[in-house]
C-alpha cells in the first residue's frame, strides 16, 4: 500500500504469470492497480496498470501495451 496524491490510500494487486501464446489471465480484484510479472517475457518484464483496465480479463501483451502506466524489469524467483 502506498499513499497517492490527494493522501488517499493507493493498494496494489499482484501477480505472476508466464505468458502463454502472448496472452495472460490477470484475476478479479478489488485494488486500484495490478502489478503483473511476466518471468518468460524478455526485457520489461513488470507493468503497473488500473485495476479497471485489466481486472478479470485475459488480455494478449498487445492489449496491456495500450494501459500500462510503468513497466520496469524485475527477476521473480522459480
Amino acid at each position: 500500500m502506498g499513499v497517492g496524491k490527494e493522501n488517499k490510500e493507493v493498494t496494489f494487486f499482484c501477480h505472476i504469470e508466464n505468458h502463454k501464446d502472448f496472452t495472460v489471465s490477470i484475476p478479479s480484484n478489488n485494488e486500484d492497480f495490478v502489478i503483473l510479472c511476466i518471468p518468460n517475457k524478455a526485457g520489461d518484464n513488470c507493468v503497473v496498470m488500473k485495476s479497471s483496465d485489466c481486472s478479470g480479463r485475459v488480455m494478449s501483451l498487445e492489449e496491456i501495451a495500450k494501459v500500462i502506466k510503468r513497466k520496469f524489469r524485475a527477476n521473480p524467483r522459480p
